[in-house]
């Protein structure tokens, strides 16, 4: 699983701060911070005075090395074993790179070539866009970049930013590995070193899926062409559903036993982030791996934020109801398992179609319920499942899942 960084979300006021170094925000998970694993590491390593200024810094994170530095108030300069302190943090947390000064650009005065950090409106805008060839880029023999490379290239700029320390007189190669003037996401010779490369280009290719949502059958004019140097052509990966993945604002999956049946189901809190909350489109339920009984049917319904929920309680007119699914089975005619579910994976050389009692994965529209419960003012949100029989009474036996999940998407 590859996280994305949705860089609209993050703001940048770059009109108030046009000339300052180093002031752009990434996403928490990549920033640098002193922990107990750091002075440890550095304990015998680095002077007491210095260990000390770092203490000082500890349980807040940084979106690079120099702006800790000027936190704790050492000089990047003239800090003793300042490698092994950028080698401590970097086992702190990996995904954090030494290279790399988001927002940061020698201005000299003028102002900052990313006060036009992309917001929300702006996404909304590239979205809207009607044309393929306007939001992606022009045909072999027309090309041209549309807006979305425009964007790209410089959020590519932003991430990687400019060196603050950097001096020419001591490292008069730009491109060195010890005090490089840009950081590896300025170049696309050394973008890939860089771990947020990967979540960013996912914010990319999120984009690209939610432009083909808005425009069904819109797209290049040449479906047919082939993407050296992979052995694929357009129309092999214009679905990212067929690539096998999908983008989530948010996920909370609750595991169950799929050996054991059950009657109900109560999750944990969901912990659901605002962001989720506030800018999703559709919300969903999902049911895993669900292996219901060959004898009989019945019904499972789901509920959001009804503790006490069971066979007997209301789906008409109930805010917390969230839908149901009936399963259709009957008796097995066939000799000793012959309708029992598969037991593991399919193997790749088997070719034979789906079996018919192989678990499968029901989904359930949950945004109205969750608008009408946030509007009421719940904040967190818990995932509820009562297997009915068709008598109207609790059915212990009927249902086996291997998760629940609720979902919230763009």
């Amino acid at each position: 699983t590859l996280p994305y960084w949705d860089w609209s979300a993050y703001n940048q006021d770059w009109i108030e701060q046009p000339n300052k170094l180093d002031t752009g925000n990434l996403a928490s998970a990549f920033h640098c911070f002193v922990d107990d694993s750091v002075l440890a590491a550095l304990a015998g390593k680095i002077d007491a005075p210095t260990l000390a200024k770092l203490a000082s810094v500890k349980g807040r994170t940084f979106d690079s090395s120099n702006r800790l530095f000027l936190a704790a108030g050492l000089v990047w300069k003239t800090t003793a074993n300042r490698p092994a302190i950028v080698a401590a943090l970097q086992q702190a947390n990996p995904l954090w790179h030494p290279f790399r000064w988001p927002g940061a650009s020698f201005s000299s005065g003028q102002p900052n070539i990313f006060e036009n950090y992309p917001r929300p409106d702006d996404d909304d805008r590239l979205l809207a866009l009607d044309a393929f060839f306007t939001f992606g880029s022009g045909p072999a023999n027309n090309h041209y970049y549309g807006a979305l490379e425009t964007v790209h290239n410089l959020l590519h700029l932003f991430s990687g930013g400019q060196n603050p320390n950097y001096d020419a007189a001591e490292f008069p190669n730009p491109t060195n590995r010890i005090e490089p003037l840009n950081g590896d996401m300025f170049s696309n010779s050394t973008t890939t070193r860089d771990p947020f490369f990967w979540c960013y280009h996912s914010n990319v290719d999120r984009l690209w899926d939610l432009w083909q949502q808005r425009h069904p059958g819109a797209g290049p004019d040449n479906p047919a062409a082939p993407l050296p140097p992979f052995d694929l052509t357009v129309a092999d990966t214009a679905s990212v559903h067929r690539l096998g993945y999908e983008y989530q604002l948010a996920s909370s999956v609750f595991e169950t036993d799929p050996t054991t049946p059950l009657a109900r189901f109560k999750s944990a809190p969901a912990d659901v982030h605002p962001h989720a909350l506030a800018h999703h489109a559709r919300a969903e339920v999902r049911l895993h791996g669900l292996r219901h009984a060959i004898e009989t049917n019945g019904v499972l319904r789901v509920f959001l934020n009804e503790p006490d929920a069971d066979a007997t309680t209301p789906t008409k007119g109930n805010p917390h109801y969230v839908g149901q699914f009936a399963t259709f089975g009957g008796g097995c005619v066939g000799g000793p398992g012959h309708c029992a579910a598969p037991t593991g994976p399919r193997l790749l050389h088997d070719r034979r179609h789906r079996h018919p009692k192989t678990p499968g994965n029901v989904r359930l529209d949950a945004t109205a319920v969750v608008a009408a419960l946030r509007a009421r003012g719940d904040t967190d949100f818990h995932v509820h499942v009562v297997v009915v029989g068709l008598d109207g009474r609790p059915h212990p036996e009927l249902l086996r899942l291997s998760a629940v999940s609720l979902n919230f998407f763009d």
